[in-house]
């Protein structure tokens, strides 16, 4: 296996599409068999009633009809800036097309963007590892399951990643662009710039990308010889797309609710809105597992207009607690949110109080071990929670106890196929770590991970921003195995 040189395909810098042409054929059948996955997803496991799908309804329809970004309290519109503006702003030019709540062109336009996403991340492949590795890239992402997925759920992820695709391919030709010279280096650069801004419109940790930019153009500046001028251009380019884009929203916000707010907030709060910040962190202080969430999180509800649902004390797993009197101030906590059907201030204080006991007790679980834990279930979980699956990962847990049977074979079926595909992208990463744009690539999958770190809500989904790059190198590590021996015909490149 060529590890000396990052490229792996008899390509010069730049590249051709020779090999797509020569092999336009097995395209157009990838392709199509993209194309069939996705339909059969947005057949049969369409997701178009969860929570934050009907709340973004309900802002892009009323931003729609009415000119008011925000939902109804008491038969009143009340604006809201609890979601960035970017997948309402999608659901009500779609449904000013093809009508209010009419789903399935929402799922229809989301398919062909994914699989446009498919052909960027293979275009990314091209720059950075020759025609071999476009193929690949294109085969695996075109049949990857864990993205096809999403075109049927009603949320950003499918959007998000498309321009976290788009973003990091124009980073990539504008850093060789820089390299070569080129006369066309702004234009990738406004490109990506405009990517970002996209992102961050959709997802507030869209901004991530413009972070881990900022981190691999500093290495460019400190160890390497690129033009340092074209570098500082480039950052600063597109770091002044991302402010001219949100800047709308920002002012919107101040002359709304007085409040300088460029995102979203944290919690996803309304400005008045409390945020049970002493339950959130005693939550912290021990969920590693995505279950956790429909069994304790998103049932409790601090806001007695909106009560949650009951919380099973029997669903509150042993490393909840530390002690058997740390364990009765905690049911008891619970008996009294149960009873109420609401947590109130005192109630989250209390909660407070035996989170800090907790963090004291023990600092390296909470900053280091449990963090950890979590993102590793975001990584590796089976990845099924959209197919309508059980939640819990039973072979993780108790892995003599699949119930229901099927359900936990086919988890098992995911969970593998989502291994052998982590583990080709990390055999890629560290084989051809020298690639031009690799240490980018590289560099968001690490900061985005460790952004995730902080979170207390271990969310599968969260990691799918990351997919494009690791579909960019199990693509080169995969075609690195099935061809070892390809001859180097490619420039050195830095």
């Amino acid at each position: 296996m060529p590890t000396s040189n990052p490229r792996i395909g008899p390509l010069t810098y730049g590249g051709s599409l020779s090999l797509a042409v020569r092999h336009r054929t097995v395209f157009l059948l990838l392709l199509f068999a993209g194309t069939l996955l996705r339909l059969f997803f947005v057949a049969y496991v369409p997701g178009t009633q969860y929570p934050d799908t009907v709340w973004y309804v309900q802002l892009g329809t009323n931003w729609l009809q009415h000119g008011v970004y925000g939902g109804e309290e008491n038969g009143v519109l009340v604006p809201s800036y609890t979601r960035l503006p970017g997948y309402p702003l999608f659901l009500a030019a779609t449904f000013a097309a093809f009508g209010t709540q009419h789903y399935l062109p929402v799922l229809l336009i989301q398919t062909l963007v994914d699989l446009t996403t498919c052909l960027i991340i293979a275009l990314t492949a091209l720059e950075m590892f020759g025609e071999g590795g476009m193929l690949a890239a294109f085969a695996i992402a075109a049949l990857c399951p864990f993205t096809a997925n999403y075109v049927a759920v009603a949320l950003p992820e499918t959007l998000s990643i498309f321009f976290t695709a788009l973003t990091l391919w124009s980073a990539v030709k504008g850093l060789a662009a820089v390299r070569q010279g080129s006369s066309a280096t702004p234009g990738w650069w406004v490109l990506c710039g405009l990517g970002i801004a996209a992102a961050t419109l959709l997802r507030p940790d869209g901004g991530i990308l413009l972070i881990a930019l900022w981190a691999y153009l500093f290495l460019q500046l400190t160890w390497t010889s690129v033009p340092s001028m074209k570098t500082l251009r480039a950052g600063a380019v597109t770091t002044l797309l991302v402010v001219t884009a949100l800047t709308p929203w920002t002012l919107r916000n101040w002359a709304l609710f007085g409040e300088f707010q460029p995102i979203a907030p944290r919690y996803c709060n309304d400005i008045g809105e409390y945020v049970p910040i002493g339950f959130i962190r005693w939550f912290k202080t021990w969920p590693v597992e995505f279950a956790d969430l429909y069994d304790i999180y998103w049932r409790v509800s601090s806001d007695p207009q909106d009560k949650g649902q009951p919380v099973e004390v029997a669903s509150i797993p042993p490393r909840a607690f530390d002690d058997p009197s740390e364990k009765k101030r905690v049911l008891q906590l619970f008996k009294e949110v149960n009873a109420a059907g609401f947590l109130t201030p005192e109630m989250d204080a209390r909660f407070g109080e035996i989170a800090q006991e907790r963090i004291d007790r023990d600092p390296l679980r909470y900053y280091l071990w449990l963090p950890f834990l979590r993102v590793m279930d975001m990584w590796l979980r089976p990845r099924t929670e959209e197919l309508g699956q059980e939640g819990r990962w039973h072979i993780a847990q108790h892995w003599w106890h699949l119930q229901p049977l099927d359900q936990a074979l086919f988890s098992l079926f995911y969970a593998l196929l989502n291994l052998l595909l982590l583990l080709t992208a990390l055999l890629g990463m560290v084989n051809f770590r020298g690639a031009p744009g690799a240490g980018l690539l590289i560099g968001f999958v690490l900061i985005r991970s460790a952004f995730l770190a902080t979170m207390e809500n271990p969310e599968p989904r969260y990691v799918l921003e990351c997919y494009p790059a690791i579909l960019v190198f199990a693509g080169a590590q995969l075609y690195a195995l099935w061809k070892p021996r390809v001859p180097y015909g490619g420039r050195q490149t830095p």
